[in-house]
């Protein structure tokens, strides 16, 4: 959801050098996830999984050509999505060009959420990892680990097979496919995946990615009845300290409104804003 008003850090311009830091770190989750990296330059950022899942596909950079207009830079780069009916997120920071902002909703976009983002110093001392008690952080390396990791992530129970809903279980598939190049062990651009476990049942999930200027804390999930017990706090720690072995002094990540008071006392400060507007097929579009 938006929020309705925006906290005084999340509205102060931040450097160029961190925007950019924020940018390229973002887009390395979604380049290094893609089935497809649509386009790569200095004008446009976009990439799809091929997957029918808004979060998983999207636009990260969007800047008009000489003499072109916003209309016709939101045409040009939401025409790949709409040719092969896949919905999509257009992500924009706090300095978009409110033409465009136009254009997206000209397009029938709509906004479907605005967060924080924010940044960390990475300090191997800090972000020692301490599980609550009973509770174990490992990292996924096989495919049953990332089913399980994907049901958190969806909030399915992932206990048996036979607890995903029928019509669940195509979308569940298609995620774990396109995500266990990036998310298992062995890949050019390997990114962790956390899992948490209780007693054996999973309870809580994260990953982060190293491939690109920063570590992208990601995906932080704690199953609902498990919520409040510092799982999630855990799962951010142990995806911290997993960016700061990989190298990286920095990590970045985009938070829930309610989380940032708990990113904060890990170390996390808010530098402005990412606002994201969702496209699915059948909307009004006036791509051609």
């Amino acid at each position: 959801m938006v929020p309705a008003h925006p906290t005084p850090e999340a509205t102060l311009r931040p450097s160029l050098a961190v925007r950019e830091l924020v940018d390229d770190a973002l887009w390395s989750v979604h380049r290094d996830g893609a089935a497809e990296v649509l386009r790569d330059d200095d004008r446009a950022r976009s990439a799809t999984t091929r997957v029918d899942d808004a979060e998983w596909n999207g636009v990260l950079r969007a800047r008009p050509a000489p003499g072109q207009t916003p209309d016709e830079l939101v045409q040009e780069l939401l025409a790949p999505y709409v040719r092969t009916a896949t919905a999509m997120l257009w992500h924009t920071d706090g300095d978009v060009d409110p033409g465009l902002e136009a254009a997206l909703r000209a397009a029938g976009l709509t906004v479907v959420e605005q967060e924080p983002a924010m940044v960390a110093d990475l300090d191997p001392i800090a972000v020692a990892v301490e599980a609550p008690p009973g509770v174990v952080v490992q990292e996924v390396d096989d495919l049953v680990g990332l089913r399980a990791w994907m049901c958190v992530l969806l909030g399915l129970d992932p206990r048996a097979e036979a607890a995903v809903p029928e019509r669940v279980r195509p979308r569940l598939s298609a995620l774990v496919a396109a995500r266990a190049g990036v998310a298992l062990p062995g890949g050019d651009r390997h990114a962790p995946h956390l899992l948490a476990t209780a007693d054996g049942l999973p309870v809580g999930c994260a990953a982060v990615f190293t491939s690109g200027p920063a570590a992208v804390v990601d995906h932080v999930v704690t199953a609902r009845p498990w919520r409040g017990r510092g799982i999630g706090t855990a799962l951010t720690r142990a995806a911290m300290a997993a960016g700061s072995a990989a190298g990286h002094d920095r990590a970045v990540l985009t938070a829930s409104p309610d989380g940032v008071g708990i990113l904060r006392a890990l170390g996390f400060t808010p530098v402005g804003d990412v606002r994201r507007y969702r496209w699915s097929p059948g909307m009004r579009t006036p791509v051609r």
